[in-house]
């Protein structure tokens, strides 16, 4: 017969396995979609169509599967014993007593999923937060619909299902277990630190910054959240206010913005290309945060490699989105060479090169 410890340990040891795997799910299990998100796929729904649902209902069915598994290391302890029973009315044993309390554990858990999805969810911490902007929640759910499917989004995954989303009107923040929808005008955003990791791949250091979500409402929480470096500065340019940055943080800056930096010192000495009127440009079509303020016109002389052609495309781009792009194309392995590299247009894929490059200028002679 097993001793108490023997039984402990390897019931312990087969539960820690099988609850980190579901807690955790691991990279086999996601890409073999054996996550409960996944096996519950039919229940949960489409998030596109409507994430406030799809999220109520996976809260509240994780937290649910965690109120099961103090029952199942009941099951995998009486698995490993020689015990006759698992559970009994008057008990004998640790494992009765512990199985008695995992049994009201597990009703309280089927009772709290059952409560709130006959009550539509309604009751849920994040649904009261949404109800402060207003009691009917048709309105922002058809709102949170469109805007969450919007391709202009901020969207950074932060862990396993766990992600933060900021649109044109809300910052949406889900994990696996909570989520927190605010208004946008609502949220202050503060950077308090920052870490330097390295990637055991490559070798390479990635920056990750720490936000502090200020909620001006003080009924809904705060919440943090972290993410690289380099998405930074999406965060501010999606942002209509501005993010307060501790003194201690200083970002390290990627060799893709060093680049950016480059090639628009060297695009400042290309000269201007006359446009007949700047106030007729559109943003720019890679951030959309700026006015478009550069022109692909052939104006290099060098040999040796692939012509550059002239580009007839309109002004579409700002100079900074241009030199991501343009240093996109290039060998990441050897940013030394960038500046002398060639790209092609994004549109109508005319060879170009930084020399090639020019700011707008208004044409004064056009406009008199």
């Amino acid at each position: 017969m097993r001793d108490d410890y023997e039984i402990f340990i390897w019931s312990t040891i087969t539960f820690g396995m099988t609850a980190s795997l579901v807690i955790w799910p691991n990279d086999v299990l996601i890409s073999n979609h054996l996550t409960i998100e996944e096996l519950f796929h039919s229940y949960l729904g489409d998030q596109s169509k409507d994430p406030l649902e799809y999220n109520c209902r996976k809260i509240v069915l994780n937290q649910t599967i965690l109120g099961c598994l103090p029952f199942v290391y009941s099951l995998i302890t009486f698995f490993y014993s020689d015990l006759p029973t698992v559970s009994s009315r008057i008990p004998s044993t640790k494992l009765h007593y512990f199985t008695n309390i995992s049994i009201l554990i597990l009703i309280g858990s089927l009772t709290y999923f059952f409560f709130h999805h006959n009550t539509k969810f309604t009751h849920l911490k994040p649904m009261k937060y949404l109800k402060l902007y207003s009691e009917d929640l048709t309105r922002i759910r058809a709102q949170l619909s469109t805007e969450f499917r919007n391709f202009f989004n901020f969207s950074v995954s932060l862990a396993y299902s766990s992600r933060i989303i900021i649109s044109d009107s809300w910052v949406m923040n889900f994990n696996r277990y909570n989520f927190i929808i605010v208004n946008i005008s609502d949220i202050q955003f503060e950077a308090v630190n920052a870490q330097q990791f390295a990637l055991n791949e490559t070798g390479e250091e990635v920056q990750y910054v720490s936000i502090r979500a200020n909620i001006l409402n003080r009924s809904i929480p705060h919440f943090f959240f972290r993410i690289k470096g380099t998405d930074f500065r999406d965060l501010q340019d999606k942002l209509t206010s501005r993010i307060e940055i501790a003194r201690e943080i200083i970002f390290h800056v990627s060799p893709n913005e060093r680049f950016v930096e480059v090639f628009q010192e060297n695009v400042n000495e290309n000269g201007t290309y006359p446009y007949p009127d700047t106030n007729s440009l559109e943003s720019c079509i890679g951030c959309y945060a700026t006015q478009a303020n550069v022109k692909i016109n052939q104006g290099c002389q060098q040999q040796g490699r692939q012509q550059c052609r002239q580009c007839f495309c309109r002004p579409m781009w700002c100079v900074s989105c241009l030199g991501r792009v343009f240093a996109g194309k290039q060998d990441q392995s050897h940013p030394e060479f960038w500046l002398n590299g060639q790209a092609d247009c994004p549109t109508c894929r005319a060879i170009f090169c930084v020399r090639d490059v020019q700011m707008l200028r208004v044409n004064d002679e056009d406009n008199h």
